[in-house]
């Protein structure tokens, strides 16, 4: 769990902060939420069964990837002059 952790991390703090900064921090603000609330649902599934960990997984997969999609978005916005 915690080395599966430590390999997302980089991902998510970096869509993160990118979405906060170009786009809308109160939107990025709830996505962290969501990517926190699925690592908690892989932790507690993965501590019973492998194959409980994968609900977890694609909550927080999903945040991530909405993050970076709002990232994109912003850095397109403010490329654009928008």
């Amino acid at each position: 769990i915690h080395q599966n952790t430590n390999e997302w991390l980089p991902i998510f703090l970096a869509s993160l902060w990118v979405c906060a900064v170009s786009l809308t921090d109160l939107w990025a603000a709830a996505l962290g939420l969501v990517w926190l609330l699925g690592r908690l649902v892989y932790a507690v599934g993965y501590t019973k069964t492998v194959e409980k960990r994968l609900p977890g997984f694609f909550i927080q997969a999903i945040a991530c990837v909405l993050l970076f999609i709002g990232g994109a978005i912003g850095v397109a916005k403010h490329l654009i002059g928008g």
